[in-house]
C-alpha cells in the first residue's frame, strides 16, 4: 500500500485498478495533491472554466503546473512527483502540453492524474455547468484515445461505483478494440 492512500480519490482507484506499485502511488498522490500550487501563483483569470480545456485555458492551465514544478522540484523527496505533475497536461495522442509527448512517452501516473483531474473539474459542484457522473463518464470515453489514454480510462470504468455493469463491460471492449 502506498504511504499517503487515501482510498477514496479517483487516482488511487485508477491507480490500483491498472496494479500501480506502492511507490508510483505515492508519487502519484503527491502530484495530485500538488497539481494546482501553481494556482497560487498564478491566479485563475480566465474565469470558471467548465469542461473540458482547450485553446487559452489549456495555455494558462499548462503556466500554473510549470510553476508548480519549479516549486515543488526544490524538495528533494518530491522530485519523482515532479515528472507526473510536468507531463499531467500531456494527451494521448501528443497534442498536450509542454511537450507534446504521446501514448506510452506520457508517464502512467500522469495518465491517470489527467483522467482523474478532469473527471474532477467536470464533476465539481462549484461549476457552473457540473457534468453528472454519467455525462462526465461519456465525456471520458469520448475522448479516450485522443486527450485521455483508453487504458485508464477503462481502468476508472471498471471501478466507478457509479456505472451499470453493462456500460462497464461496453467500454472494456470497445477499448481492448482501439488498442
Amino acid at each position: 500500500k502506498a504511504l499517503l492512500k487515501s482510498e477514496d480519490t479517483q487516482w488511487v482507484r485508477i491507480g490500483d485498478e491498472l496494479g500501480m506499485a506502492a511507490r508510483a502511488l505515492d508519487d502519484l498522490e503527491w502530484a495530485a495533491l500538488l497539481h494546482d500550487v501553481g494556482r497560487l501563483v498564478i491566479p485563475d483569470s480566465l474565469g470558471a472554466t467548465t469542461g473540458i480545456l482547450d485553446g487559452a485555458a489549456l495555455c494558462h492551465r499548462a503556466q500554473q503546473v510549470r510553476v508548480a514544478c519549479e516549486v515543488v522540484e526544490h524538495l528533494p523527496f518530491l522530485r519523482p512527483a515532479t515528472v507526473v505533475l510536468a507531463a499531467s497536461l500531456e494527451c494521448y495522442d501528443g497534442s498536450g502540453y509542454p511537450q507534446g509527448l504521446r501514448g506510452g512517452e506520457i508517464p502512467l501516473g500522469a495518465r491517470v492524474l489527467h483522467v482523474a483531474d478532469t473527471l474532477d473539474a467536470l464533476t465539481a459542484v462549484c461549476t457552473a455547468l457540473a457534468y453528472s457522473s454519467e455525462a462526465a463518464n461519456a465525456e471520458l470515453v469520448r475522448l479516450a484515445g485522443a486527450r485521455f489514454d483508453p487504458d485508464v480510462v477503462a481502468a476508472w470504468l471498471r471501478c466507478s461505483d457509479e456505472l451499470p455493469p453493462s456500460f462497464v463491460s461496453w467500454w472494456s471492449s470497445a477499448a481492448g478494440r482501439m488498442n
